[in-house]
C-alpha cells in the first residue's frame, strides 16, 4: 500500500458505517476518502456515494480500487471538502476520515446529518 494513512481498518469501518445507520439508498459523502474502502463499502447500500479527497494520489488510489471494485455508484471528487460539499444537493450522512483541521464547521465523523447525535 502506498498511499500515507490508510487504509481504514476492517473493525473501525464496520463499527463507524454501522453507526452511521445507512439506510438502502442514502446518499452519503465519504471526506477524506483515501483508499476508497470506505466508499466501496458503503456504496453496497447507499444509491451514491461521493468520495472527496484533496489528495491527488489519494484520488488515484481510490479511483482505481473503485474501478477494480467496479461499483458505478460512486463519484470521485479531488478537492477540499469545504469547497465541494456545496454543490452536492442532497447528503443523508457523512464519514469524515482522515482531515486536517479547518475554520470551517464540518460534520462529526459518522453523524447522520439529521441533526442525531449517535455518541
Amino acid at each position: 500500500m502506498g498511499l500515507k494513512g490508510g487504509p481504514t481498518q476492517d473493525e473501525v469501518m464496520a463499527v463507524s458505517l454501522f453507526k452511521l445507520r445507512i439506510n438502502e439508498g442514502d446518499v452519503m459523502a465519504d471526506i477524506g476518502c483515501g483508499t476508497g474502502k470506505i466508499s466501496i463499502q458503503a456504496s453496497e447500500r447507499c444509491s451514491r456515494v461521493y468520495a472527496i479527497d484533496r489528495r491527488a494520489e489519494a484520488v488515484e488510489y481510490a479511483k482505481k480500487a473503485i474501478e477494480t471494485a467496479e461499483k458505478n455508484n460512486i463519484t470521485l471528487i479531488h478537492g477540499e471538502a469545504g469547497n465541494v460539499l456545496d454543490d452536492i444537493d442532497e447528503l443523508n450522512c457523512a464519514f469524515v476520515g482522515g482531515v486536517r483541521v479547518t475554520s470551517r464547521p464540518c460534520w462529526k465523523s459518522s453523524q447522520r446529518l439529521s441533526g442525531e447525535e449517535l455518541w
